[in-house]
């Protein structure tokens, strides 16, 4: 009996072994795959996502295609303050002013009326039509301490300017200067007196234009 009950002692001390089956681990990697099955369609989030990538796509193209039609169609349009070209020395380089960091010389293509706006149907027509352009030589005035600059014609006038010293200090009259990024002052008539002349009825003349390009005419 002993023999026995000691045989059955050491069956019962013996760790109990379960019979439940394993699972393939092939489960847990199925489980964690984004990739859709073959012949299967793609979930309605992807096919979303693809939607949106491809108008996304179409818009940037058709915004860039009409600011390249617009700059097609507007390139021998005259602009307020002209044309920025490059870089010019003068002789004799002009001395820097106080309140000013630099001068240096730049060539500029500013545009005048040729003729009156009587005969023009609209103002696209006069401006392209009525209008002509002329190359300048400007004196570029940097302001100390900020990128603000003022342009003034290198030829001296026919006539009583006021200097980039008078022109500082009418800029110094605002709030922040910085608020103008380029002050010119021209010694020409604005382009669009005649055009204005004809909408009011009698002469007319523009002392000074402002654009949203934080640049002043004078």
């Amino acid at each position: 009996v002993s023999i026995r009950a000691g045989a059955f002692g050491r069956q019962a001390l013996q760790p109990h072994r379960s019979t439940i089956p394993k699972v393939d681990s092939g489960f847990r990697k199925w489980s964690c795959s984004t990739e859709t099955p073959k012949g299967e369609k793609p979930a309605m989030t992807d096919q979303v996502a693809l939607v949106l990538d491809y108008a996304s796509k179409v818009l940037i193209f058709i915004i860039f295609a009409v600011l390249a039609v617009n700059a097609y169609l507007n390139r021998n349009m005259p602009r307020v303050g002209g044309k920025i070209g490059p870089h010019r020395a003068i002789h004799p380089p002009a001395p820097v002013p106080e309140g000013f960091s630099r001068v240096y010389g730049r060539a500029m293509t500013i545009f005048a009326a040729s003729s009156n706006a009587a005969s023009f149907p609209n103002l696209k027509a006069f401006l392209r039509h009525g209008t002509v352009s002329q190359p300048t030589l400007m004196r570029i005035y940097r302001v100390d301490g900020c990128k603000t600059e003022i342009e003034i014609p290198a030829d001296p006038p026919d006539y009583e300017r006021i200097d980039a010293a008078e022109a500082l200090a009418l800029l110094r009259e605002l709030p922040d200067l910085r608020l103008v990024r380029r002050l010119h002052l021209s010694d020409e008539r604005s382009f669009l007196d005649p055009w204005v002349s004809k909408l009011v009825g009698q002469e007319f003349f523009l002392l000074g234009n402002a654009t949203n390009f934080s640049l002043v005419v004078l």
